[in-house]
């Protein structure tokens, strides 16, 4: 989200932006994985179907689930008019900001 904001920042086209976005959230969600991984490699050696601090069943299916949405996101993205995705965008982002302010509030 917050690659979007930038990108928007600096106008470049909002579905570019979109697009950009999810092309540099894959190397770092692999990185961020393989973190999790590392450092938690001796914590987690007796909790079954772990590998670091990642959980192998949510893991995998996150990803199938991913594998199945990005097709549709990015139909809706090249069908959708940028003024509508916007709005999207605008939308989750404070129900986002809300979740997060909640949290912290409540914990």
């Amino acid at each position: 989200m917050l690659t979007i904001l930038y990108l928007s920042y600096k106008n470049i086209e909002f579905k570019k932006a979109i697009g950009t976005s999810a092309a540099i959230g894959f190397p770092i969600a692999i990185a961020g994985a393989a973190g999790y991984v590392i450092s938690g490699w001796s914590a987690t050696l007796d909790i079954p179907y772990t590998a670091g601090y990642v959980y192998a069943p949510a893991f995998i299916t996150i990803s199938i689930t991913s594998i199945i949405a990005a097709p549709v996101g990015v139909r809706l993205s090249h069908n959708l008019p940028a003024a509508y995705l916007k709005k999207i965008f605008a939308v989750t982002s404070l129900l986002l900001s809300i979740k997060m302010c909640l949290s912290i509030a409540g914990g």
